[in-house]
């Protein structure tokens, strides 16, 4: 299938026009309670929506949109005040269930990295110590309504009181995963329609998570 360019902003079929578009992340989601599962569904009429939304995104935030084909979900990649900003899809593999995520992805430069989990949106981790391993320790008392944790719980501590994080979380509660250092803040969620892909509701949680990236990298700039 062939989309006709918007203006000056075409798809880009070549995946290795694109600079390592699966940029390096660490994202850990347990299994949520709730969720829309990967069924196919209107999947055509759903992706050729978000193709024309990120179309526009382009033209807004003079970006990048690639697709390889008209199968697979769009990607987005550009430049935000020197920040590489990345937008794509992600099936993921919960127990026997594939999951549908919708990933933002912002490059930040922290020591230490805190990962969010809404408290209530996913299951009991059944192997804590497998799962703390690479998601790293509860840090108790942190932040309302969600589960912090680091491979460095002192100073994620520090950071998440010191950068205001927790004012953050109110513009960027539909993301049920956080993961903020330490190469990029990365948010996802659980895709639910082209309503996510509107450029204007993604360039104000663009706005919030360049602003998160701006105070948590204030923390550690010597006086």
């Amino acid at each position: 299938m062939q989309y006709a360019p918007t203006e000056h902003h075409e798809i880009n079929k070549n995946k290795e026009a694109l600079h390592d578009i699966d940029p390096n992340y660490r994202f850990f989601p347990p299994h949520p309670l709730r969720h829309r599962y990967f069924d196919g569904g209107p999947f055509l009429d759903r992706q050729a929506t978000d193709q024309k939304n990120f179309l526009r995104l382009a033209a807004e935030l003079q970006g990048l949109v690639a697709q390889e084909n008209a199968l697979v979900y769009p990607y987005f990649t550009g430049d935000i005040d020197g920040r590489r900003f990345d937008l794509f899809f992600k099936v993921v593999k919960v127990g026997r269930q594939h999951i549908l995520y919708y990933i933002y992805s912002l490059k930040a430069d922290l020591p230490c990295d805190l990962l969010l989990l809404k408290s209530e949106y996913f299951k009991p981790i059944k192997n804590e110590e497998t799962f703390s391993g690479d998601a790293g320790q509860i840090v108790p008392e942190a932040a309302p309504n969600y589960q912090l944790r680091s491979l460095n719980p002192e100073a994620a501590r520090e950071i998440f009181e010191k950068a205001g994080i927790k004012e953050f979380l109110s513009p960027l509660d539909e993301f049920s995963s956080l993961q903020l250092g330490p190469d990029a803040l990365v948010v996802g969620k659980p895709y639910d329609g082209p309503a996510d892909t509107e450029p204007s509701h993604i360039v104000r949680n663009v706005e919030t998570l360049k602003n998160l990236a701006k105070a948590m990298e204030r923390c550690f700039i010597p006086a």
